[in-house]
């Protein structure tokens, strides 16, 4: 990816970090956003891309989320808002993460987590109006 377009990529996923943050109440934590181009590492089991990655230590209230801005690029902008709050609600419930077995119920705690908050936004927009 070219410098320009890394940069501008960067932002995009900034912007909805900064959107997110505090209505999640994660600005206690320290949070820090690594950006890698893609990686063959970064891949699921089933060989699929991974868009981002975020590894806690919740008893500090420090987290480190690596974007893979490669896969980000190729999202609409509703598909990485998503995403990434997708995994900031990871950071929510870091502390209640169980056994590795236990994943997917993990996983579809955190996405109908996501589904929520975005319902609340969306409703509270609307009363707005």
């Amino acid at each position: 990816m070219k410098k320009r377009k890394l940069k501008k990529e960067k932002k995009r996923v900034r912007r909805v970090f900064d959107k997110w943050m505090e209505p999640l109440g994660l600005l206690w934590w320290t949070i820090l956003v690594d950006y890698n181009e893609g990686r063959e590492d970064f891949q699921n089991e089933d060989n699929t891309e991974i868009v981002c990655n975020v590894q806690m230590r919740w008893e500090y209230l420090e987290a480190l989320i690596t974007v893979n801005v490669g896969c980000t690029a190729q999202l609409s902008d509703a598909e990485l808002e998503r995403s990434l709050v997708h995994e900031l609600v990871h950071i929510l419930i870091a502390e209640m993460q169980g056994e590795p077995g236990e994943v997917k119920h993990q996983e579809r705690v955190v996405t109908l987590l996501t589904k929520a908050f975005f319902w609340v936004r969306v409703a509270d927009q609307l009363e707005e109006k």
